[in-house]
């Protein structure tokens, strides 16, 4: 072999090795490559699912705000805005309905019974004992974990209620070659509505006030016409927003259901309208 040939093919050894090693080095990168992108994947995939677990929840939770709205309603209206625990006036038991007495007069003064807190607070509390009774009892863990952490914040007029969770919770992403990748933290909230207005009790507090000052008229048939003469006006004020009977009941006492007409209960069909029921109490 003459001394071009050797030198030949000396560089073409050295040139099959620099091939091989570029070569080796190429497939470990890709494979490197590879396999972090497919980590990558599992978590974008966990971190996606748990974004679609968390709107789960969240949409488990407004359905359980709802029903806890429209409960509130109903026991708003049963207990006529007011704490039964803060009555001072009692009730009235017709035998089929029960009618919490607002006002009463006697010897010459008027005693107010009636809304010992503003409507929407009572509300809030009747919400928030509803609400996390049904966030415990539930078998969804965010829900049961966030029970008695809530703010909430209530729009009387077209009722709403709007609730964010004062602590976190949290949701763990799993993967498929991993055990875990971490924790998705949230905080769970929900904004639910009724075709309500809570106004309806300060309109008929002012009625209250009304009726049992001006229409103190010894004969109960005067009375009657004061009371009637009233609510015919209030009627036409609410402009329909709300109906008012009224019943006489003994020779003092008159009986008073309210209803607020385009609202029903989707959740109770047996009794879709609570209504607001009250009484007031004259001199004898």
């Amino acid at each position: 072999m003459n001394r071009k040939a050797l030198v030949f093919s000396i560089a073409l050894v050295f040139m099959m090795i620099a091939a091989l090693s570029a070569g080796f080095y190429l497939v470990v990168t890709l494979q490197q490559k590879t396999s972090t992108y497919a980590a990558l994947g599992d978590a974008s995939k966990s971190i996606l699912s748990s974004f679609v677990k968390s709107q789960e929840v969240l949409t488990y939770i407004d359905a359980l705000a709802a029903v806890a709205l429209h409960e509130t309603i109903d026991r708003a209206a049963k207990e006529a805005g007011m704490n039964p625990n803060k009555n001072l006036c009692g009730t009235i038991d017709t035998g089929s309905a029960t009618y919490v007495v607002w006002n009463t007069y006697e010897n010459q003064k008027v005693i107010r019974c009636y809304a010992q807190e503003p409507i929407d607070e009572y509300v809030t509390l009747l919400f928030d004992e509803y609400i996390t009774t049904k966030f415990s009892q539930s078998d969804q863990e965010v829900a049961k974990a966030a029970a008695g952490h809530y703010n909430y914040f209530i729009q009387p007029k077209s009722l709403s209620v709007y609730g964010i969770a004062t602590r976190p919770v949290d949701v763990r992403l799993e993967l498929a070659s991993e055990k875990s990748s971490g924790i998705y933290t949230f905080r769970p909230s929900f904004t639910v509505q009724a075709s309500y207005d809570l106004t309806i009790y300060d309109a008929l507090h002012t009625f209250a006030d009304h009726v049992i000052e001006t229409c103190k008229q010894p004969k109960k048939e005067e009375r009657l016409e004061c009371i009637n003469a009233a609510v015919k006006d209030f009627i036409k004020a609410q402009q329909g927003r709300t109906t008012l009977t009224v019943y006489p009941h003994k020779d003092t006492t008159f009986l008073f259901d309210a209803r607020v007409p385009h609202y029903r209960n989707p959740y109770n069909q047996e009794k879709p309208h609570v209504p607001l029921r009250f009484a007031l109490k004259f001199n004898s």
